[in-house]
Formats: C-alpha cells, sequence, structure tokens
C-alpha cells in the first residue's frame, strides 16, 4: 500500500511516496522514499467559473475556446474540466504580443 504526503518547503512542494515492503500478495517488494520536486502551481486546479475569472472572460467563451482547441490546456478530473495555473499562465505569456501587426 502506498502513501502519499505533500512537504511545503519555501517555495516549491514535495510528494513522497513511501511504498510497505509486502504487497497484497505477499511479495516483497523494494522501499522506495524518492521525493520529486513540484512547483506549487502545478498542484493547484481551477474551475471553469474560476479560469474564466482569472482571465476576465466568460464562462462560456472559456467553453466555446476549449471545443475549438483555443483554450490552455485543461485536465480532465472524471467529468470535471480543471485548469493548472501553471498551464493558465502559460497560455497568457504565449499569447502576448507588442502590438496588433504581430503574428501568433
Amino acid at each position: 500500500m502506498q502513501s502519499v504526503t505533500l512537504a511545503k518547503s519555501t517555495p516549491n512542494y514535495a510528494i513522497s511516496l513511501e511504498s510497505s515492503k509486502q504487497n497484497p500478495r505477499g511479495l516483497t517488494m523494494p522501499s522506495t522514499d524518492k521525493v520529486t520536486p513540484i512547483r506549487g502551481n502545478d498542484l493547484t486546479l481551477v474551475d471553469n467559473k474560476q479560469a474564466a475569472q482569472i482571465l476576465q472572460i466568460n464562462e462560456k467563451t472559456l467553453t466555446n475556446w476549449r471545443s475549438s482547441g483555443k483554450s490552455p490546456k485543461y485536465v480532465k478530473v472524471g467529468r470535471c474540466i480543471r485548469y493548472r495555473l501553471s498551464d493558465l499562465t502559460a497560455w497568457i505569456e504565449a499569447n502576448s504580443r507588442n502590438h496588433t501587426g504581430e503574428v501568433a
């Protein structure tokens, strides 16, 4: 059985996986104490309404953009659509322009 521990450090988060020494079938498994650093924004998910508020657009616009492939990357959690804050930030940066004649 694995347990997941979320440890908060100064600017980053880390996930620590600890596996038991025996699996359900009784076989001995090696113990893994591996810490993988993950940026805090990668763990924060927002729903469609919150993402629309961050982007300062209508929820329906964001839904239409998602259908046409123009929206930021999203994650499906079951039936729910969620956006990572890091993906929203990256999408905003990718759509930044210096002047109106600049091509995407």
